[in-house]
């Protein structure tokens, strides 16, 4: 039973569940386009494999770049104006994007949208407004949103590019995300004049603690590897999705993985959290992440192979979009959590543009051919399942939350019920 102090304040679910609204629509930005980009990218003019793979690279690698500044610069002049400079940076990125006819067009587009780093001053501005007791529950609130818009994006980005065509989608976002921006101006609480807290690791003093952390860069090459394979397989994937169901009905195989994956995380999660089997769940999740990849090598050969390693994948990653924040929060110091989940968020996106560009080396064609997935693909999935075996060797010696630690923790919580 949580006590009052543990429960979060009627000011803090207000704060809170605003910013996860305003996290959920900029995300939602981000996996709208994921499955729809690289067939559209490739029909612009100018388009070549490499360049196809830079506009899917573009985002996360000036998210890479923008992250840390954008975090310093908002404990120097405050969260909201600088969460106003990066939503309106993203809403121009996607007008901009909406009446691109080039793939270079679309590449300064692209860079544009992820010049507004707005992740870092989000996360910052919840830690401004919360205690350090529900600090931890606030921000799996947030990481709730994540998983929404990954789920809403990945059925409506191809159900919207099928009916109305890619350029309706950024129209879309370029109407939304200033919605998001005045609910930022005028409806999130504003914190005081307390000091700021270092939630994101804004200040760029200290890091060598976290750098130099064994677990920490266990954490941080995990989720490199994770995005790495999650932009690479979806450079290539809807290429092999469109030669095998027609564009208006992509969405369906996308919906029905999705529900799989939710069906499969949301038990598997509670029961690893309240009974100790985290590291259990992260192999599982690992083996479900590889073998959906591995899958992938063979997949022209038909809509059922193709879901089945789609379902296979999107279990893997969902999981481990829950598992992994939550191990990073306990493996960071308290004095460090912060620089830690900062270096954690730039690893995520510097994975994101690595995998797109490895992905565009599996992409044929130039300007006087269609540019589509060679018939070297298959060696893409397997690169990728390599990754991931690296990794599941890495993470071997992460120490994890035990049986008998688990059923401490419910003692406890018992007791003070």
């Amino acid at each position: 039973m949580k006590t009052e102090r543990t429960r979060l304040n009627r000011q803090e679910w207000w704060a809170v569940g605003t910013l996860s609204g305003v996290f959920f629509l900029r995300m939602l930005g981000i996996f709208l386009v994921l499955p729809v980009l690289g067939p559209y990218a490739s029909k612009l003019q100018g388009a070549t494999p490499l360049l196809v793979g830079l506009a899917y690279g573009a985002f996360p690698l000036l998210q890479t770049a923008f992250q840390v500044p954008f975090g310093w610069m908002s404990d120097h002049i405050g969260r909201k104006p600088m969460i106003a400079l990066a939503l309106g940076l993203f809403t121009a990125g996607s007008v901009w994007a909406a009446f691109a006819h080039s793939i270079w067009m679309l590449i300064g587009a692209m860079a544009l949208q992820g010049s507004g780093a707005v992740a870092a001053v989000i996360l910052a501005l919840v830690a401004d407004l919360t205690r350090p007791e529900v600090r931890t529950r606030s921000m799996a609130m947030i990481g709730s949103s994540i998983g929404l818009a990954f789920g809403v994006g990945f059925v409506g980005g191809p159900l919207v590019a099928a009916h109305l065509g890619v350029p309706w989608i950024f129209g879309l976002l370029a109407v939304v995300t200033p919605i998001a921006l005045l609910v930022v101006l005028f409806v999130v609480p504003t914190p005081g004049e307390e000091p700021h807290h270092d939630e994101l690791g804004a200040s760029a003093s200290g890091f060598r603690e976290v750098i130099t952390n064994p677990d920490l860069l266990r954490m941080d090459s995990g989720i490199f590897v994770l995005n790495g394979t999650l932009r690479g397989l979806f450079l290539v994937a809807p290429f092999l999705l469109s030669t095998l169901v027609q564009p208006q009905h992509e969405w369906l195989v996308y919906l029905g993985a999705l529900l799989i994956a939710g069906v499969v995380m949301v038990p598997t999660i509670i029961f690893a959290e309240r009974d100790g089997y985290m590291k259990e769940a992260l192999y599982l999740s690992l083996l479900s992440l590889g073998a959906g990849l591995l899958l992938f090598t063979g997949g022209g050969r038909g809509i059922a192979w193709f879901f089945v390693a789609i379902s296979l994948y999107f279990v893997g990653f969902s999981l481990l979009e829950a598992i992994m924040p939550s191990l990073l929060t306990r493996l960071a110091p308290d004095t460090d959590r912060g620089k830690a989940t900062g270096v954690y968020n730039m690893s995520q996106y510097l994975g994101s543009f690595g995998g797109a560009l490895l992905g565009s080396a599996f992409l044929s064609g130039d300007r006087a051919e269609a540019i589509g997935v060679g018939s070297h693909y298959g060696l893409l999935f397997l690169v990728l399942t390599a990754g991931v075996a690296v990794w599941a060797w890495i993470a071997w010696k992460l120490p994890m939350p035990t049986r008998r630690q688990a059923a401490a923790h419910g003692a406890v919580v018992e007791e003070e019920s």
